[in-house]
């Protein structure tokens, strides 16, 4: 029906330039809009990634010193199993029989 009417099929071809502004002020509108949400986004993911950051440091923190305990305890004990083993040797080499015993 449309073919002998001398219609235009749509509306930006009556009025290029004004079709034209109004596309591009709603795109702006658009970016605009987008633009705000982004900042939004972009504080929380930045306060969100700040948050994380503190709570892996204070993990890291924790691990650190659980390690230096477990090193520290772990050194007394090599040096208790050294001194053990340095007794027996000596009880060993002068022949007493009540320390290798007791050891």
């Amino acid at each position: 029906e449309d073919y002998n009417t001398a219609t235009l099929p749509h509306v930006k071809y009556y009025n290029y330039d004004e079709w034209e502004m109004e596309q591009y002020n709603s795109k702006k509108k658009d970016d605009n809009d987008n633009t705000t949400k982004n900042k939004k986004e972009q504080q929380d993911d930045w306060a969100q990634l700040q948050h994380s950051k503190k709570i892996k440091q204070q993990q890291e923190e924790m691990e650190r010193i659980k390690s230096t305990m477990m090193n520290s305890s772990k050194i007394q004990e090599m040096k208790q199993q050294a001194k053990l083993q340095a007794e027996m040797v000596h009880a060993y080499k002068t022949g007493d029989e009540q320390t290798r015993r007791k050891l």
